[in-house]
């Protein structure tokens, strides 16, 4: 998903090291426990240690990984500079959750890649129809595991970040593509209500991953505060 944004990170910081990560149960079936915010965070964790990584200057997240991030900001604020949550709830809600349980069903019925084709309308906006960023997150989809994506939708269900929103005082950037529909308007007033530190941007002409749909866009957001 990030390979466009990396790259082009990459040419405005060559001496930053960037790793990307599958989160757990993507490429594998199913879980070995029951996901939660606790549990990634811990699994961010473990990947730092893992590589001896004693503080990583940012963290970047989109979606569940954008949630992910806030939660890892909020429990283990020293092993970062800084953080950059994007395309996020704060909050679970139950209109939420039913429509990733509808998900989850609509994978068994039809399979992983019927699932992306209906995910990208959702995700970008009617301009990218059919693009190759479109093609390649439907591709995505399909390479994940059905079981794996089924556990980790647990993650995504029952949660509100909102005290440990508050708590956050390393410096923190929440980004929005400008037409993620109700995402937008939401995290811009939770930023505004919780967040000290941060600051809200958007992102012109993408919807709910804007890394991938606007990549100049995206870049041009992030790069000012990851040079701070």
């Amino acid at each position: 998903m990030w390979d466009a944004a990396i790259a082009s990170l990459k040419l405005r910081f060559p001496n930053f090291r960037f790793l990307r990560y599958d989160t757990r149960g993507f490429r594998f079936e199913g879980c070995d426990k029951p996901l939660t915010l606790d549990v990634v965070a811990q699994d961010i964790e473990a990947l730092l240690d893992a590589l001896r990584v004693a503080r990583a200057h940012a963290l970047i997240g989109v979606s569940m990984g954008g949630i992910s991030t806030v939660a890892f900001a909020s429990r283990y604020p020293h092993r970062l500079n800084r953080f950059i949550a994007c395309d996020l709830h704060i909050v679970s809600d139950k209109a939420n959750e039913a429509a990733w349980a509808s998900r989850v069903q609509f994978a068994k019925d039809h399979g992983m890649e019927a699932l992306g084709k209906q995910s990208v309308e959702r995700w970008f906006t009617p301009k990218s129809r059919n693009s190759p960023e479109w093609n390649k997150a439907i591709s995505m989809v399909a390479a994940a595991s059905m079981e794996g994506m089924e556990s980790s939708v647990n993650v995504l269900c029952g949660y509100d970040e909102t005290e440990n929103m508050k708590r956050i005082r390393l410096p923190g950037l929440y980004v929005a593509g400008a037409e993620d529909g109700r995402c937008v308007g939401v995290m811009k007033e939770f930023v505004a209500a919780n967040a000290t530190n941060s600051e809200f941007r958007e992102v012109g002409g993408a919807g709910h991953l804007p890394m991938i749909e606007n990549v100049d866009g995206f870049v041009d957001c992030v790069e000012g505060f990851l040079r701070a």
